[in-house]
């Protein structure tokens, strides 16, 4: 919900990790999807905050692939690019996602549920290696801990829901 904004996001396949760009060079966030761990670094103040499991996202996406229930609804092409439609349940959450045959998620939106709705769509994929160096924890920023603590929503990130929207799973 909102006004639409566009971020990148680029996958190190080889280590099960997902950087999702911010818009403006605010930052970005990275998330081992698989580990239910990951960080967000804020570039402009060079603080990084470490996003314990069930933070933004992070444990959504490897439970999603383990407890949701996934029903095929047809092809569709996003960003000229052919996938899969799919309805996903997961624990009262329902939302839809576009996936290739080869796992990138090209449309998602969530729907129903506690998380309330989001969205996201591809307008352009490229497919190239990927610099290793863009997935790590950039050197020299200060630490800072999740506002809230251990008591924050399980799924929220300060300032609101993750990007993407709801928990599709990266297959």
């Amino acid at each position: 919900e909102g006004a639409p904004s566009e971020l990148t996001m680029s996958w190190l396949t080889a280590q099960s990790l997902m950087r999702m760009d911010m818009p403006g060079g605010m930052g970005f966030i990275v998330v081992n999807p698989q580990a239910g761990s990951g960080f967000m670094a804020m570039a402009q103040m060079r603080m990084i905050m470490d996003l314990p499991p069930g933070t933004g996202g992070v444990n959504n996406f490897a439970r999603a692939s383990q407890t949701a229930r996934f029903t095929r609804e047809g092809n569709d092409r996003v960003a000229n690019i052919a996938c899969t439609n799919w309805r996903i349940d997961d624990r009262g959450e329902t939302g839809r996602a576009c996936l290739t045959a080869d796992g990138v998620t090209l449309r998602a939106n969530s729907g129903g549920g506690q998380t309330g709705r989001g969205a996201m769509e591809a307008t352009q994929v490229t497919y190239a290696p990927q610099d290793a160096a863009r997935f790590a924890r950039p050197q020299g920023y200060q630490a800072m801990q999740v506002p809230g603590g251990a008591g924050a929503p399980p799924g929220t990130l300060p300032g609101g829901p993750p990007p993407t929207g709801g928990s599709f799973p990266q297959r």
